[in-house]
């Protein structure tokens, strides 16, 4: 059971970068507030603007709108708009991108069902194997996931720009960094800068892949190539993970967490 420090007054907000473990920190925020905790599935400004008065937790993540994956932060994190998430505490959590980028790859075989029609729209077959997949995937998304840019299959992954509008981002509204590898010292971070304490650290891990494409299995020479593609989310996964060593080092002795 979750319990809230007093001394805690601002919305906590959960920016979802799929396939970094985000689905099992979700299940621990809607724990900890039941009845108030919101999974956003409409990214248009005002319908975010009323469930920021509304809600006490609010998850930003990727979904389906008007028939296209979408990341629920586009209108919110545009320059005009992100002043309205000043006064609440942002948490995200990153990934080594080689691992991450062959997670998105199994969990798009795992969502066929619900990415069929994304993928007839643009008349690009549905990948079956990771050769497929990463002919017409986009490379460094979890850049453009920050940014609330997410390129559908097909379309030009990441710029540069996209990168530096992404550190920005960390930097400016002073984001809680996890990062996927190190699961323990995220909660450790989320508990004392949210001011939440979790008594009891038993965590039931989300969202496996029972059916998925071994990480041995994968050539080193695709492998290779993944990590080369993948150069923006590379240098944003170390910047990410500078802050989160800086910040942790705020946090004092850790407490054990038991993931079952």
């Amino acid at each position: 059971m979750w319990f809230i420090k007093k001394n805690r007054q601002k919305p906590i907000i959960f920016i979802h970068i799929h396939k970094t473990g985000g689905t099992t920190f979700r299940h621990l925020l809607q724990e900890l507030f039941p009845g108030s905790f919101h999974y956003c599935k409409d990214p248009r400004l005002g319908s975010i603007k009323r469930r920021l008065k509304k809600y006490s937790c609010i998850e930003f993540h990727a979904d389906i709108f008007n028939g296209d994956l979408v990341y629920m932060t586009l209108e919110i994190l545009k320059p005009e708009n992100r002043h309205l998430l000043n006064d609440t505490q942002i948490f995200i959590m990153f990934r080594s991108p080689l691992p991450h980028y062959l997670s998105c790859f199994n969990y798009t075989l795992k969502r066929k069902d619900d990415l069929l029609d994304t993928y007839r729209k643009r008349e690009i077959p549905f990948p079956i194997t990771l050769e497929d997949y990463m002919k017409f995937s986009s490379f460094n998304q979890q850049t453009a996931s920050v940014i609330g840019n997410i390129p559908l299959p097909g379309e030009m992954g990441s710029t540069q720009k996209d990168l530096d509008y992404a550190m920005e981002l960390l930097v400016e509204l002073n984001m809680k960094v996890g990062i996927m590898e190190r699961y323990e010292d995220f909660l450790h971070i989320f508990e004392t800068f949210s001011g939440l304490t979790l008594p009891n650290r038993t965590i039931e891990i989300k969202n496996r892949h029972r059916k998925q494409l071994p990480y041995d299995a994968v050539s080193e020479e695709l492998k290779a190539i993944i990590r080369e593609r993948n150069n923006l989310d590379k240098t944003l996964y170390k910047f990410a993970t500078e802050i989160f060593e800086k910040q942790l080092a705020e946090c004092g002795s850790r407490p054990e967490y038991q993931f079952i």
